[in-house]
């Protein structure tokens, strides 16, 4: 077993050879979201899975559980100022885009409103 990011893709894992990748409770305070699942799918060996556990509150950051996504984009820019980690606004649907299978989020569903975690496996095809 090898501990890698999406920041050394390379260094870490050769394409093709990683039997699963997991993260969790990680992707609520990863910004680069799209980074991180081209890594998944170039790590991952054909009929490879990913496991991913995400937490789509706030993390204490406002008083309701989703209340981070009340402020526009400048204001959360503030808000988050120069931190290196933070909690992110991306919601499930993004997730499930980037794996491709769902919308951005601008067109949140009912369910990505109301979605607090999700626990996610999934094999890439082959």
């Amino acid at each position: 077993m090898r501990y890698g990011t999406w920041r050394d893709a390379r260094k870490v894992v050769a394409a093709g050879e990683a039997d699963l990748v997991f993260s969790h409770v990680v992707l609520s305070v990863v910004e680069d979201q799209e980074a991180f699942y081209q890594c998944c799918a170039l790590w991952l060996k054909p009929s490879g899975w990913m496991s991913h556990q995400i937490d789509f509150s706030s993390l204490g950051v406002a008083n309701e559980w989703n209340g981070h996504l009340l402020h526009g984009e400048a204001p959360w820019r503030i808000i988050v100022g120069q931190r290196p980690f933070f909690v992110n606004r991306e919601r499930l649907s993004r997730h499930l885009t980037l794996m491709r299978l769902a919308p951005r989020w601008r067109e949140m569903s009912d369910d990505d409103f109301t979605c607090a975690t999700a626990f996610i496996a999934a094999r890439k095809p082959g």
